[in-house]
């Protein structure tokens, strides 16, 4: 398992992208690792990019903005890409670029107290990998991203975004379950 997010509800800073990313490549390299299995805490898997670091670092020039958009952009695409299954293990909030890197996993079990969405919508900003059309349609996707709403673990599975919903207490195991069955353990 990889590290747990435990700062800012695991909002993604520029550090904790690079850990992830760092471990994504070790977990490649290594051939005792069968799957993978990304989770935050019962608080959050994540709320997204870390928007005050962005603002504390002083991003203002359209260089900044596209090397960081292209590091957000690979981390998500990174998951998507490995070669090893990704199960994400998501309680409490999935928001914005969290939820991004969500959908990116192959599969996701869901507490019922996870909330998934894109609410930096209402804000100006948007998904920078747009995965969702691909993961659940065009006219569910078209609603979450005109509204910036942010719906249930019931309403991700419903929508197909989560394969599965269990309770927050039991997230952790039945994903490790998952991964023993998927890696013949």
């Amino acid at each position: 398992a990889l590290p747990i997010w435990p700062k800012k509800l695991n909002a993604l800073s520029v550090e904790l992208m690079a850990e992830l990313s760092d471990a994504l490549r070790a977990a490649e390299r290594d051939d005792t690792v069968k799957v993978v299995v990304l989770r935050g805490n019962e608080k959050a898997f994540s709320v997204g990019y870390d928007i005050a670091q962005e603002v504390e670092l002083g991003v203002s020039t359209a260089e900044q903005w596209h090397a960081g958009l292209s590091n957000n952009i690979g981390l998500s695409m990174q998951v998507w890409g490995l070669r090893k299954p990704v199960i994400g293990a998501v309680t409490g909030w999935c928001l914005a670029g969290g939820c991004e890197l969500a959908m990116a996993c192959d599969i996701i079990v869901a507490g019922t107290s996870a909330r998934f969405g894109e609410p930096e919508i209402r804000f100006g900003s948007g998904p920078v990998t747009l995965l969702m059309p691909f993961i659940i349609g065009q006219k569910a996707t078209n609603e979450l991203l005109y509204t910036g709403d942010v719906i249930t673990a019931e309403r991700a599975a419903e929508l197909g975004m989560v394969n599965r919903v269990v309770a927050d207490d039991d997230v952790e195991a039945e994903a490790d379950k998952l991964a023993r069955r998927i890696a013949l353990t």
